[in-house]
């Protein structure tokens, strides 16, 4: 929970550096995107199914915007304050950090997959950067 709370107040600050976004204006869409995922995280946990709990917070996310859902369409503004760049990169740093835990596994591994596996992950960030970088221009 800690960890959802520290990235939502890094989304929030980096949408005020980067897309200079308020964060009065974006807290509560903040709010609602962390919602959600309180939500999705508690549907897992309730139903303990092979579902994976990323795919209960997209259902609880589609949910609360879904056409005809009560308050669909002020849900959908209020989120559209939070710009998903500004999500995603805490959610990428806390990843390349998650990396670093596994360091010593990775030395009995030997250098090869070292390597192999810096290469794969630098390879998704350039990739998902050049994407990011596509869609926003």
């Amino acid at each position: 929970m800690t960890a959802w709370v520290v990235t939502a107040v890094l989304a929030l600050i980096g949408n005020l550096i980067g897309f200079h976004l308020s964060i009065i204006e974006a807290l509560p869409g903040m709010g609602i995107i962390l919602a959600a995922t309180i939500l999705g995280y508690g549907l897992s946990r309730l139903f303990r199914s092979a579902i994976p709990v990323v795919c209960w917070v997209s259902l609880a996310g589609m949910l609360a915007t879904c056409p005809g859902v009560p308050f669909a369409a002020e849900t959908q503004r209020l989120t559209a304050q939070v710009n998903v760049l500004a999500l995603i990169t805490p959610i990428l740093a806390f990843a390349g950090l998650s990396i670093a835990k596994d360091l010593p596994a990775f030395r009995r591994l030997g250098w090869p997959i070292i390597v192999t596996s810096f290469m794969a992950n630098a390879g998704t960030f350039l990739g998902a950067t050049l994407i990011a970088q596509f869609f926003r221009h």
